[in-house]
């Protein structure tokens, strides 16, 4: 998974090269120079990773709501759940555009052998994920969970699908300013240092989509 998504999402870019002698990982070029096909194994294998999370994801969605257990904990494992699955439908879109959406584990034919989404539509499930996410994950964790995504992550990375938005509909950048805000008022250094770059890049990084602006801490 390591290579498929340096080869998908940071080859096209002016921030990487490969490194490497000449002869080692061709098909990384293949990337660079922009003449990868449908064929080349890395995409596939970036492909299958994001909806493999996205199926462990929809299967917590399906079945902690029925476990009895506290509380606050389902509450923040449902969170988790919509912010990775978020994640990856974030990731897919940018790189592929139209995409099967599965929300939910497929229980007939047709939902295992689903039709492409447009973006519009990943974006709005995204966008409905990251909302809901943001209102049941916690501002902190104690050491034993550092690590976890928290609201200001849900916030954070909220903020950066916007910004790819925005590029067709103007009224995100409002959504951007307020989820950025919110995360600046908590108080966190580490996500205002984050959010002050995001800003730094942000124009290009709507325009370019093999710029990165990372917000995920």
């Amino acid at each position: 998974m390591a290579f498929a998504a340096i080869c998908v999402e940071n080859m096209g870019s002016d921030d990487a090269i490969k490194g490497s002698v000449a002869t080692d990982a061709t098909y990384i070029n293949e990337y660079d120079n922009f003449t990868v096909d449908a064929s080349e194994g890395q995409l596939d294998g970036f492909w299958t990773a994001q909806y493999q999370n996205i199926n462990l994801c929809n299967q917590v969605l399906a079945n902690v709501p029925a476990i009895s257990m506290d509380a606050s904990l389902k509450s923040r494992y449902e969170g988790e759940a919509k912010f990775i699955r978020a994640w990856s439908y974030f990731r897919l879109v940018r790189a592929f555009g139209n995409i099967p959406l599965i929300m939910k584990l497929p229980q007939t034919a047709e939902e295992l052998n689903p039709k492409q989404s447009t973006a519009a539509e990943v974006y709005a499930a995204i966008d409905q994920d990251l909302t809901e996410a943001a209102g049941l994950l916690p501002a902190t964790y104690g050491a034993a969970d550092v690590g976890r995504a928290t609201k200001g992550a849900a916030l954070s990375l909220h903020a950066k699908v916007d910004m790819y938005e925005a590029g067709k509909d103007a009224s995100k950048w409002q959504n951007v300013l307020d989820y950025t805000n919110s995360v600046i008022q908590s108080g966190s250094i580490v996500y205002t240092r984050i959010i002050m770059l995001c800003f730094v890049l942000g124009v290009r990084t709507a325009v370019n989509p093999f710029l990165r602006c990372s917000v995920i801490t």
